[in-house]
């Protein structure tokens, strides 16, 4: 493999360096391609050594200056490696402007909010001056910003919450969207400024059943082809972690297409969903019964009812008690086998001649009963090959 030279080593190389002879603000990049050349690296040769670089003064096309210290590099976009070794660092416009005609034409009208937030930078050889710069631009802001969020919380008598809020940078000021999942992730407890109480100190979470049904189609090509199904999920929990009652019982009240959109995104049902939609498969499900509880509550009657009914009904956690039991008798087996392993290597070579990470596994697999026993069941085996009686032919004796 071989990586075309960035432009640093390209004129280096022309002013007659050697990989073995440069300069001493740069040094030869890392992570070589292998082979006798070791500028053939994934850096395309020479790099500045970061420390020196930093402290180099840049400037936007539009004349705003920062240090190499606040650019970024390392991008790969549009057939160009935006590197400090390119004269292509960048960095994020302090002014946000998307289609300025100033910066580089590929950072511009792309559709894709980072790059054009994005502008190019180049080295310059001017003294630094701080006032105007892009870090004094972004000291301003930011001090700007922290004071608008202690007047937004003002604003709102203190009835807001740093899990909700965020800073619009397109319409330039504080914002807030409730949302009780946010809560549920950041498992909050205690008193909710939001709410302008204590949290529900009972754990919970928020629970709903799927109900799925279409054409069963592994029966197709027998006598019941064409047949459907209907099965029903029921307890299906929302949140990863319990979280206050009152958090879930909001999620539960307001967030309902929140849940189902989740639900759908999920991975054993988002690929079914897109064959129903894009292959017109039989298949179709639906997410009810959202309610907020401390525990799963079951419904046997209405569970014989269904089944009566020729209802598949599955719990989920009997799924997921079943899924960890699987797991465990997997784990299991995986032990023992490495113990069988173990146990056959110290009855053929003994304990003592094992190499020392053997040594270490076996202490940990297995007892110093068991470590013990198996050393008799080597020494006994020894003794029974030392007196096996030799069988001698006719022509030992001739």
């Amino acid at each position: 493999m071989k990586k075309e030279y960035n432009e640093l080593t390209k004129r280096l190389l022309a002013e007659g360096y050697t990989v073995d002879n440069y300069p001493e603000n740069v040094e030869v990049g890392s992570c070589g391609f292998g082979g006798r050349d070791r500028l053939n690296n994934f850096y395309g040769g020479f790099v500045y050594k970061r420390k020196y670089i930093w402290d180099q003064v840049f400037e936007t096309p539009c004349g705003l200056q920062c240090k190499g210290s606040t650019a970024m590099t390392g991008m790969g976009y549009m057939g160009i490696e935006w590197e400090f070794e390119n004269d292509m660092a960048t960095v994020h416009c302090p002014y946000r402007k998307k289609d300025c005609q100033l910066k580089h034409e590929f950072l511009r009208g792309t559709g894709n909010l980072h790059h054009d937030l994005t502008c190019n930078v180049h080295r310059v050889h001017k003294e630094y001056q701080y006032e105007g710069s892009i870090e004094d631009l972004r000291e301003q802001r930011d001090k700007r910003i922290a004071e608008e969020r202690v007047a937004f919380i003002q604003q709102k008598k203190g009835r807001a919450c740093a899990h909700h809020m965020k800073y619009d940078y397109d319409r330039e000021r504080w914002v807030m969207h409730y949302d009780p999942e946010v809560c549920a992730l950041n498992r909050c407890r205690g008193y909710c400024p939001i709410l302008g109480r204590n949290l529900d100190k009972k754990r919970g979470n928020v629970f709903y059943d799927v109900r799925i049904e279409g054409r069963d189609y592994s029966k197709d090509g027998t006598l019941f082809e064409g047949e459907r199904f209907m099965k029903l999920i029921k307890g299906e929990r929302f949140f990863d972690r319990p979280a206050s009652m009152g958090i879930c019982r909001i999620f539960a009240r307001q967030c309902q297409e929140s849940l189902r959109q989740g639900v759908q995104g999920k991975a054993k049902y988002s690929e079914m969903l897109f064959m129903a939609r894009v292959h017109n498969f039989d298949w179709r499900m639906e997410v009810f019964n959202i309610r907020a509880e401390e525990r799963e509550t079951r419904d046997l009657m209405q569970d014989l009812e269904d089944i009566q009914n020729g209802i598949q009904i599955v719990h989920a956690s009997d799924q997921e008690k079943a899924a960890k039991e699987r797991k465990k008798e997997k784990k299991d087996e995986r032990r023992q086998k490495k113990i069988e392993k173990m146990e056959q290597k110290i009855i053929e070579l003994g304990f003592g001649n094992l190499e020392e990470i053997d040594k270490r596994r076996a202490e940990k697999l297995l007892d110093d009963d068991r470590l013990e026993e198996l050393e008799g069941i080597r020494r006994k085996k020894q003794k029974e090959e030392r007196e096996q009686p030799v069988q001698m032919s006719l022509f030992d004796f001739m």
